[in-house]
Protein backbone atom coordinates (compact mmCIF):
# COMPACT_ATOMS: atom_id res chain seq x y z
CA UNK A 1 0.00 0.00 0.00
CA UNK A 2 1.40 3.12 -0.74
CA UNK A 3 2.18 6.15 1.44
CA UNK A 4 -0.52 8.01 0.40
CA UNK A 5 -3.19 5.28 0.68
CA UNK A 6 -1.90 4.72 4.07
CA UNK A 7 -2.32 8.24 4.84
CA UNK A 8 -5.90 8.44 3.72
CA UNK A 9 -7.16 5.48 5.65
CA UNK A 10 -5.75 7.26 8.49
CA UNK A 11 -2.14 6.12 9.80
CA UNK A 12 -0.74 8.23 11.52
CA UNK A 13 2.90 7.59 10.87
CA UNK A 14 2.29 7.87 6.59
CA UNK A 15 0.69 11.11 7.61
CA UNK A 16 3.60 12.79 9.81
CA UNK A 17 6.02 11.54 7.02
CA UNK A 18 3.86 12.86 3.83
CA UNK A 19 3.34 16.37 6.07
CA UNK A 20 7.64 15.94 6.58
CA UNK A 21 7.60 15.73 2.41
CA UNK A 22 5.18 18.62 1.71
CA UNK A 23 7.22 20.58 4.25
CA UNK A 24 10.41 20.87 2.10
CA UNK A 25 8.83 19.82 -1.06
CA UNK A 26 10.81 16.16 -0.74
CA UNK A 27 9.10 13.77 -4.21
CA UNK A 28 5.68 16.28 -4.32
CA UNK A 29 5.82 20.14 -4.80
CA UNK A 30 6.33 22.20 -1.75
CA UNK A 31 3.13 23.02 -0.24
CA UNK A 32 2.96 24.30 3.69
CA UNK A 33 -0.84 24.33 3.77
CA UNK A 34 -0.55 20.76 3.19
CA UNK A 35 1.86 19.85 5.59
CA UNK A 36 0.13 21.66 8.62
CA UNK A 37 -3.17 19.43 7.56
CA UNK A 38 -1.10 16.62 7.61
CA UNK A 39 0.26 17.42 10.91
CA UNK A 40 -2.50 18.55 12.49
CA UNK A 41 -3.96 14.82 11.70
CA UNK A 42 -1.32 12.79 12.85
CA UNK A 43 -1.24 15.22 15.68
CA UNK A 44 -5.21 14.36 16.79
CA UNK A 45 -4.62 11.23 16.31
CA UNK A 46 -1.22 10.98 19.38
CA UNK A 47 1.85 11.21 16.84
CA UNK A 48 4.51 13.04 19.25
CA UNK A 49 6.54 14.55 17.16
CA UNK A 50 3.44 15.68 14.57
CA UNK A 51 2.19 17.25 17.63
CA UNK A 52 5.45 19.37 18.02
CA UNK A 53 5.99 20.09 14.30
CA UNK A 54 1.91 21.26 14.23
CA UNK A 55 3.06 23.38 17.07
CA UNK A 56 5.65 25.04 15.23
CA UNK A 57 3.67 25.85 12.35
CA UNK A 58 1.00 27.42 14.72
CA UNK A 59 4.06 29.10 16.58
CA UNK A 60 5.39 30.69 13.31
CA UNK A 61 2.44 30.82 11.50
CA UNK A 62 3.63 28.73 8.71
CA UNK A 63 0.93 26.95 6.44
CA UNK A 64 -1.57 28.08 8.64
CA UNK A 65 -2.03 31.70 10.71
CA UNK A 66 -0.39 31.98 13.71
CA UNK A 67 -1.58 31.30 16.87
CA UNK A 68 0.31 30.98 19.93
CA UNK A 69 -2.34 29.16 22.66
CA UNK A 70 -2.80 26.58 19.68
CA UNK A 71 0.92 26.41 20.03
CA UNK A 72 1.16 25.67 23.50
CA UNK A 73 -1.91 23.01 24.00
CA UNK A 74 0.18 21.00 20.74
CA UNK A 75 3.85 21.58 22.43
CA UNK A 76 1.83 20.31 25.52
CA UNK A 77 0.75 17.30 23.92
CA UNK A 78 4.34 16.52 22.58
CA UNK A 79 5.84 17.26 26.29
CA UNK A 80 3.58 14.65 27.86
CA UNK A 81 4.81 11.95 25.73
CA UNK A 82 8.46 12.79 26.16
CA UNK A 83 9.13 14.76 23.43
CA UNK A 84 11.88 16.67 24.75
CA UNK A 85 12.33 18.83 22.12
CA UNK A 86 8.79 20.34 22.72
CA UNK A 87 10.08 21.47 26.40
CA UNK A 88 12.16 24.11 24.79
CA UNK A 89 9.57 25.42 22.79
CA UNK A 90 6.59 25.39 25.35
CA UNK A 91 9.06 27.26 27.61
CA UNK A 92 9.52 30.19 25.55
CA UNK A 93 5.96 30.30 25.38
CA UNK A 94 5.62 30.68 29.15
CA UNK A 95 9.05 33.10 29.66
CA UNK A 96 7.32 35.04 27.21
CA UNK A 97 3.71 34.85 27.95
CA UNK A 98 2.80 33.87 24.04
CA UNK A 99 -0.16 31.97 24.33
CA UNK A 100 -0.35 31.56 28.18
CA UNK A 101 -0.03 32.89 31.54
CA UNK A 102 4.06 34.02 31.95
CA UNK A 103 5.47 31.38 34.25
CA UNK A 104 9.04 31.54 34.82
CA UNK A 105 8.91 28.71 37.30
CA UNK A 106 7.29 25.78 34.45
CA UNK A 107 9.20 27.23 31.61
CA UNK A 108 12.68 26.96 34.01
CA UNK A 109 11.58 23.21 35.39
CA UNK A 110 11.10 22.25 31.42
CA UNK A 111 14.23 23.88 30.43
CA UNK A 112 16.09 21.94 33.00
CA UNK A 113 14.85 18.62 31.96
CA UNK A 114 15.76 19.41 27.79
CA UNK A 115 19.29 20.58 29.25
CA UNK A 116 19.66 17.21 31.22
CA UNK A 117 18.91 15.10 28.32
CA UNK A 118 21.41 17.41 26.41
CA UNK A 119 19.32 19.86 24.31
CA UNK A 120 22.18 22.32 23.77
CA UNK A 121 19.56 25.25 22.84
CA UNK A 122 18.06 24.57 26.93
CA UNK A 123 21.52 25.24 28.06
CA UNK A 124 21.66 28.80 26.35
CA UNK A 125 18.23 29.55 27.32
CA UNK A 126 18.84 28.77 31.06
CA UNK A 127 22.59 30.32 30.54
CA UNK A 128 20.59 33.26 29.66
CA UNK A 129 18.24 33.03 32.85
CA UNK A 130 21.25 32.80 35.19
CA UNK A 131 22.91 36.18 33.34
CA UNK A 132 20.03 38.36 33.55
CA UNK A 133 17.97 36.91 36.35
CA UNK A 134 15.17 35.68 35.19
CA UNK A 135 13.24 33.50 37.50
CA UNK A 136 16.55 32.26 39.22
CA UNK A 137 18.77 35.01 41.48
CA UNK A 138 21.06 36.26 38.94
CA UNK A 139 24.46 34.39 38.97
CA UNK A 140 26.75 34.73 36.31
CA UNK A 141 29.14 31.20 37.32
CA UNK A 142 26.09 29.54 36.22
CA UNK A 143 25.10 31.54 32.79
CA UNK A 144 28.84 30.30 32.22
CA UNK A 145 28.65 26.99 33.14
CA UNK A 146 25.38 26.62 30.87
CA UNK A 147 26.86 28.60 28.20
CA UNK A 148 30.02 26.41 28.57
CA UNK A 149 28.00 23.42 27.89
CA UNK A 150 26.55 24.41 25.32
CA UNK A 151 29.70 25.45 23.40
CA UNK A 152 31.33 22.53 23.84
CA UNK A 153 28.47 20.95 21.83
CA UNK A 154 29.35 22.94 18.78
CA UNK A 155 25.84 25.53 19.59
CA UNK A 156 27.02 28.86 18.08
CA UNK A 157 25.05 30.65 20.35
CA UNK A 158 26.10 28.95 23.13
CA UNK A 159 29.63 30.13 21.82
CA UNK A 160 28.60 34.01 21.41
CA UNK A 161 27.52 34.18 24.59
CA UNK A 162 30.62 32.12 26.31
CA UNK A 163 32.63 34.59 24.50
CA UNK A 164 30.62 38.14 25.61
CA UNK A 165 31.30 36.59 29.36
CA UNK A 166 35.01 35.65 28.42
CA UNK A 167 35.22 39.25 26.71
CA UNK A 168 33.90 41.45 29.64
CA UNK A 169 34.54 39.07 32.62
CA UNK A 170 31.56 37.80 34.16
CA UNK A 171 31.75 34.91 36.11
CA UNK A 172 34.92 33.57 34.64
CA UNK A 173 38.68 35.64 34.48
CA UNK A 174 38.12 38.32 31.71
CA UNK A 175 40.28 36.77 28.24
CA UNK A 176 39.84 38.16 25.06
CA UNK A 177 41.57 35.45 23.33
CA UNK A 178 39.44 33.01 24.71
CA UNK A 179 36.79 34.97 23.56
CA UNK A 180 37.95 35.59 20.02
CA UNK A 181 38.37 32.04 20.16
CA UNK A 182 34.54 31.57 20.61
CA UNK A 183 33.48 34.42 18.40
CA UNK A 184 35.07 32.93 15.49
CA UNK A 185 33.41 29.02 15.76
CA UNK A 186 30.36 30.64 16.21
CA UNK A 187 31.17 33.08 13.43
CA UNK A 188 31.98 29.68 10.88
CA UNK A 189 28.26 28.48 11.83
CA UNK A 190 27.17 31.82 10.52
CA UNK A 191 26.34 33.64 13.71
CA UNK A 192 26.47 37.07 12.42
CA UNK A 193 26.16 38.46 16.12
CA UNK A 194 30.15 37.06 16.94
CA UNK A 195 31.64 38.58 13.63
CA UNK A 196 30.50 41.96 14.94
CA UNK A 197 31.76 41.15 18.41
CA UNK A 198 34.89 39.98 16.53
CA UNK A 199 35.32 43.02 14.45
CA UNK A 200 34.95 44.99 18.45
CA UNK A 201 38.03 43.23 19.64
CA UNK A 202 40.39 43.94 17.35
CA UNK A 203 38.63 47.70 16.77
CA UNK A 204 39.17 48.32 20.32
CA UNK A 205 42.48 47.05 20.14
CA UNK A 206 42.36 44.04 22.70
CA UNK A 207 44.30 41.36 19.98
Amino acid sequence: MSLFNKAQNGDIEALFTLGQCFLVGEGVEEDSETAASMFAEAATGGHAEAQYMYGLMNRYGQGIDQDFEEAGYYFNQAVQQGYIEANIELAKLFLYGLGVDEDCDIAAALLIEAADHGYSEAKVELGLMYAKGIFFDKDPKLAAKYFGEAAEDGDAKGQLHLGMIFKFGVGVPKNYEIAASLFKKAAAQGEEQANIELGLLYAEGNL
